[in-house]
Formats: C-alpha cells, structure tokens, sequence
C-alpha cells in the first residue's frame, strides 16, 4: 500500500506549551501505522510558536480523519493546518 507524507501546522493552546512535549504527546496518540516523520517549529507572533509535523500514513480512505482526530484529542492542540501532501517515496 503506497503512503503518503502530510506536513501539518499545530497552533498549541498556550505560548508556554513546550512544543517537543506537545509532538512527543501526539506521537503516542496517532492511530497504528502512522508516524511523525519530522518535527519543527516556526514562529507565528508575539512568542507564539507553531508545531511543525511531518506524518508518514497509509493512503487509505478515511486514514486521515482518523489521524485529525487523534491529534485534536491531544491535551494543548488548539488548531490544525494542513500545509501539504504529498506522497511517499
């Protein structure tokens, strides 16, 4: 089954979020067979960070919902962007 890669923006809750708990939180609560790939931050405004992630997921009808979901569930997510995707090689 191919995969593909999805680059996602996460805007935490609070500036005092530290982002490499946030990413290591939402590691443990991605659905099976997914995984992040990469990790990183970019700065938005007035101290405020994003949380970069790179996930590497199934190309399957649905799988991506499912990984949405269990990231919003995340204590600290406030916000999700998708900023790209792509397929794995």
């Amino acid at each position: 089954m191919a995969r593909v890669l999805v680059k996602l923006r996460i805007f935490p809750e609070s500036i005092d979020l530290d982002l490499k708990e946030l990413a290591k939180h939402i590691s443990e609560h991605l659905p099976e067979n997914s995984r992040i790939e990469g990790v990183g931050e970019e700065p938005i405004a007035f101290g405020l960070n994003a949380l970069l992630l790179l996930i590497s997921m199934p190309d399957e009808e649905g799988f991506m919902n499912e990984v949405e979901e269990a990231i919003r569930a995340t204590q600290g997510v406030n916000e999700i962007q998708i900023i790209s995707v792509s397929r794995a090689r």
